[in-house]
């Protein structure tokens, strides 16, 4: 296969007009190969793209239409993706909040998705220092390295219908501080230890998922947990998820609640009587074969004939701090009952692997390059 033949035609494909592209002009900068592109069919601009290779062998992929949309891709010879499928999966830019997505096989090398017109998406790909996807079960990280100028230069020729320039910016002179720019940044960024524990958690909920059989579900965005509407344990968790039917939740505790999973447990169910408006109903369970995990259910009549189910489970972990997952879902229905059975399995499975429940980035040893599995940094 030609790559160099493959990556023009993947993004005309994706685009309405086109199902071929002629290269009209190149150019470099750093690793990044942008190009600018006219359709076969009609002769007119189409669009412009970059690619970069990394040493996984992944190519990863930038295009920019003739209306400005813009198209995130991923290509390598090691995949074999049915064409026309559609891939869930969650990204984000550092310890940006992730976002959810949905990427198609293009063919059995190529997925492509397209990306929401934001301005603040566009600068943090500009000015991040790691992409961060996470699909099937599997962790990928990708430098972006060169992307302030790289995704500039396509914006431009975008706009200029395939011209490329590719201007690197100029450092401004350095200028002292005022007293009040030094005392009060004006975008803080959050306590880095939180923030990667947050990372750490959704990525653990990711791989769980995906290692628990579990279809359809989808990592909810920072700004979902957040709105009015959305129930008081949504708004409180690090990490929440979308399933058939149920909704997900995952705690990140620390301190004496970490310290002491019994009485974790003892207070949600407390809380969760307090907050049941109806009749109340609880149980723990007993799971011979993970006996520091703890694992209990609540129920709670909302309303006649109807009443919400919540499973929870509490799994210790290295670094002092405890994941309280939860799966909330209507009593008396099946969904949030299998896919409890099904998070407790793949919960299993880690225990297995890892007695300790899941070991921190840094404990975790690093796997060889012809596992799929595990958490990966490609740097191009």
């Amino acid at each position: 296969m030609s790559f160099a033949r493959v990556l023009p035609i993947a993004f005309a494909v994706a685009a309405p007009l086109a199902v071929e592209a002629a290269e009209i002009r190149s150019a470099r900068f750093q690793n990044w190969t942008i190009s600018s592109h006219s359709s076969d069919r009609t002769g007119q601009f189409s669009h412009c793209a970059a690619n970069a290779s990394y040493r996984s062998g992944i190519v990863l992929l930038f295009s920019i239409n003739e209306n400005q949309q813009w198209t995130i891709g991923f290509l390598s010879r090691n995949w074999n993706l049915r064409p026309g499928s559609e891939i869930d999966l969650t990204y984000f830019v550092d310890n940006r909040p992730p976002r959810p997505g949905v990427a198609r096989a293009l063919d059995a090398n190529l997925v492509l998705m397209p990306l929401p017109p934001e301005n603040s998406l566009f600068q943090q790909m500009r000015a991040g220092q790691v992409l961060t996807v996470l699909a099937a079960g599997q962790t990928f990280q990708f430098s972006l390295t060169g992307t302030s100028v790289m995704l500039q230069t396509l914006l431009d020729c975008s706009r200029s219908r395939g011209n490329i320039t590719v201007a690197v910016p100029q450092p401004a002179p350095p200028q002292a501080p005022t007293p009040t720019q030094s005392a009060q940044p004006r975008d803080r960024p959050p306590s880095t230890s939180s923030a990667e524990r947050r990372l750490e958690a959704t990525q653990f909920v990711a791989n769980l998922l995906s290692d628990s059989g579990m279809r359809g579900f989808r990592i909810m965005t920072t700004s979902e947990m957040q709105r009015e509407d959305t129930i008081p344990h949504i708004r409180a968790a690090d990490v929440a998820w979308q399933g058939d039917g149920t909704l997900g939740t995952l705690h990140v505790l620390s301190g004496p609640a970490a310290g002491n999973l019994d009485r974790q447990a003892s207070e949600i169910i407390a809380s969760d009587a307090r907050d049941c408006p109806g009749e109340f109903m609880t149980a723990r369970v007993a799971d011979a074969e993970m006996r520091n995990v703890r694992r209990l259910m609540t129920f709670c009549t909302i309303r006649p004939n109807e009443s919400l189910a919540l499973h929870y489970m509490l799994l210790p972990m290295p670094g002092g701090i405890a994941y309280q997952l939860a799966i909330i879902g209507r009593a008396g229905r099946d969904a949030a009952s299998v896919e409890d059975q099904r998070l407790r399995d793949a919960v299993h499975s880690v225990v297995t692997r890892h007695p300790a429940l899941g070991p921190s980035a840094s404990e975790r040893p690093t796997p060889s390059p012809e596992l799929p599995v595990g958490r990966r940094t490609f740097s191009n």
